[in-house]
């Protein structure tokens, strides 16, 4: 396995939550018992929801929790250059596209697929313009988010080192946002580039994220990065 690097990477958009805590104390405990690190990685890259106060509190709390790490705090925020340059490859390799969709529209799209009782997804419209109608709305100045174009069959599998092998077919999954019309990259993008760069093995998470961890490997794959493995450590808590 190697050194063990392990991590909590709490988003300063609300004050600390007791899942975070949680999964804090699982990172901590597994980093102490393989004498490894923990470390603490801000996910400050929502600008309209993230706070100083809310940041104070999670740190704060942790450090009354007993929680330490062992390096100095990541700021996501100062990694932009590193994703911008990521999001640029999936651009140049096909596998991402700008989305000129506003987000009133897509708002409405959303409730009239709820209204007929169908999953809400993204329709991929943007995906079908053609070279030509995306460089005339670039020209227009059409604000955009960028996309990633996820492979309409086959599945998307990893393995949690608790509950096995998990998969999903790639039809259920959306072409998620990885870069949002301000240039901050999304958690699809940050969750899966942040971890080879830190070098983090494994992930420790929860029952629910397994659908979050689906997506983002899609872009990790193609940009040849090392996927962590996934621990569930509600299971080991609650069975």
């Amino acid at each position: 396995m190697g050194e063990v690097r392990v991590r909590i990477a709490p988003s300063p958009t609300g004050y600390l939550h007791v899942g975070t805590a949680r999964t804090a104390l699982f990172n901590w405990l597994f980093a102490r018992k393989e004498g490894g690190k923990f470390l603490l990685r801000i996910e400050d890259t929502d600008r309209e929801r993230s706070k100083p106060e809310f940041e104070r509190d999670i740190i704060d709390g942790l450090r009354w929790l007993g929680l330490d790490w062992d390096e100095p705090i990541v700021y996501q925020s100062q990694r932009l250059d590193l994703y911008r340059q990521e999001a640029q490859r999936l651009l140049e390799m096909g596998k991402a596209y700008p989305c000129f969709c506003p987000p009133e529209e897509l708002e409405r799209r959303r409730q009239e697929m709820l209204a007929k009782g169908v999953a809400p997804k993204y329709d991929r419209r943007c995906r079908r313009l053609s070279p030509e109608e995306r460089e005339r709305l670039m020209k227009e100045g059409r604000p955009f988010v960028l996309r990633f174009a996820m492979p309409l069959e086959g599945e998307i599998s990893f393995h949690d080192i608790i509950r096995g092998e998990i998969r999903f077919a790639n039809r259920e999954l959306d072409d998620f946002i990885v870069v949002k019309s301000d240039g901050f990259p999304t958690l699809q993008l940050r969750l899966r580039r942040g971890r080879p760069c830190d070098g983090h093995h494994p992930c420790h998470s929860g029952r629910r994220p397994h659908l979050q961890h689906a997506p983002p490997i899609a872009p990790l794959r193609c940009l040849r990065l090392r996927a962590a493995a996934v621990r569930s450590p509600a299971v080991v808590a609650w069975t």
